[in-house]
């Protein structure tokens, strides 16, 4: 919904840069992110589908709240807890680089995920209170738990 009331262009579009000026950086903000992003400002772009609308939400990274969550579920595991510490930080580091998100998408999704983990842990913990059955059917919290 953030994406969708302040729209953000990347680096490569508000730049104006091209792959062939940079050879060396994978730049898939070109093709899969400006063509959709402008097409949907100038009305070109009319067939909005969870399939086909790459990149176009910048804002807050999806990736760092997934690196995040990723992270947190892998930890009880202790053979996956290191392994998946290190790749989600490479994964981090690596948001800004290729011009698809600005530094503040990072932080931005982390306060989503972390958001996130609090509301499902609130959720499991309510899911597991015991639970007890009123005279009349209906069932209750047991107080104190």
């Amino acid at each position: 919904m953030i994406a969708a009331l302040v729209p953000a262009q990347g680096v490569w579009g508000f730049y104006k840069l091209s792959p062939a000026a940079y050879p060396d950086i994978v730049p898939a903000t070109q093709e899969y992110h400006l063509p959709i992003f402008l097409g949907l400002r100038d009305g070109s772009f009319r067939q909005l589908m969870a399939m086909g609308s790459q990149g176009i939400v910048t804002f807050p990274s999806l990736h760092a709240a997934l690196a995040l969550i990723i992270t947190v579920g892998m930890w009880p595991i202790p053979v996956l807890r290191w392994i998946g510490l290190a790749i989600n930080t490479l994964m981090l580091v690596s948001i800004p680089i290729d011009g698809g998100h600005y530094f503040i998408d990072v932080p931005a999704g982390l306060a989503i995920a972390v958001l996130a983990i609090m509301a499902a842990r609130r959720i499991a913990a309510y899911a597991h209170q015991p639970r007890t059955q009123g005279a009349a059917g209906q069932i209750r919290l047991v107080p104190g738990n």
